[in-house]
């Protein structure tokens, strides 16, 4: 990547961390870039009901998963042992209540509809896609950032299938229906999915 490209790189990035919905960044980026923000939160959500004796730990991929994305999931996704069975003591009191909480998949939902709502106004808005086309292929980050979103969708499709089966809510037509839309599928699951239940048949 040549000097020119970083220095844009790096004024883009600066833009959209100081405000991730700026009206200078093509509408369809904004709503990739904030993206890969709610996914780590729902592989999160996914993994961690699995993650007891897990080797490697979870925890440490879910967290690098912040800043890098399926860089830092997909060496994990791949390591990592099938879990289907019920564990509501797969990590501390306050965390399991949190992640099983349904506020914060609300609240996830809700965001990602927003950003669905902001890459569909991209796509039908004058020069939306041009604008979005000109940074994918003229620089890095819009172009790594399109291609993380892209495989962190793809590869959410074996932790959605685990979690379904470990709350007894899986059927192919279900689970097709929830991937039918990226992020915003995965995230109305965590709204809708069942309790989840101990070994003992205990709700978390």
């Amino acid at each position: 990547m040549d000097e020119a490209a970083k220095v844009l790189d790096a004024q883009l990035l600066k833009d959209i961390i100081a405000d991730p919905f700026s009206p200078a960044v093509p509408s369809i980026f904004v709503a990739i870039f904030n993206a890969l923000g709610l996914m780590p939160f729902v592989y999160t959500s996914l993994l961690l009901p699995g993650s007891r004796d897990q080797i490697p730990p979870t925890w440490p991929f879910t967290l690098a998963s912040l800043a890098l994305g399926f860089f830092a999931l997909g060496p994990y996704l791949a390591l990592r042992r099938y879990r289907p069975f019920p564990d509501a003591a797969y990590a501390s009191p306050w965390l399991t209540r949190v992640m099983e909480s349904k506020l914060p998949a609300l609240l996830a939902f809700l965001a990602s509809l927003y950003l669905a709502w902001l890459a569909v106004d991209g796509v039908v808005s004058a020069g939306g896609r041009e604008a979005y086309l000109s940074l994918f292929y003229s620089q890095t980050l819009p172009h790594v950032s399109s291609l993380d979103l892209g495989l962190l969708s793809l590869f959410v499709v074996d932790p959605l299938r685990e979690d379904m089966v470990r709350r007894q809510w899986y059927s192919s037509g279900r689970l097709l229906a929830f991937l039918a839309l990226p992020v915003v599928g995965p995230c109305l699951y965590l709204l809708l999915r069942p309790t989840l239940k101990g070994e003992a048949g205990a709700e978390v």
